[in-house]
């Protein structure tokens, strides 16, 4: 192998671990939750926002997190409502 391909092979796997590690946090609620407050700092709205994630989350799983902003406002209440240890 040439060693602009293994460069290139390098950044290639780079960008799946980013993506992997991404995907990981989407997953969970409080991940997601975290990102989402990330996001809300260049949204114009909290819906643009949330709309952000959740279609990165389709386009890695072909599924999305929440049904729509209202499900995920719920999620999202619940979980910074809940008593913590």
């Amino acid at each position: 192998m040439e060693n602009n391909q293994k460069k290139d092979y390098l950044l290639q796997l780079q960008e799946l671990e980013v993506k992997i590690e991404l995907i990981q946090q989407m997953a969970t609620v409080s991940g997601f939750i975290e990102l989402y407050f990330k996001e809300l700092r260049t949204a114009k709205t909290q819906a643009e926002a949330f709309n952000t994630l959740n279609e990165k989350y389709y386009q890695f799983t072909g599924e999305y997190k929440y049904s729509s902003f209202d499900s995920f406002r719920k999620a999202r209440n619940y979980y910074l409502k809940r008593p913590t240890k």
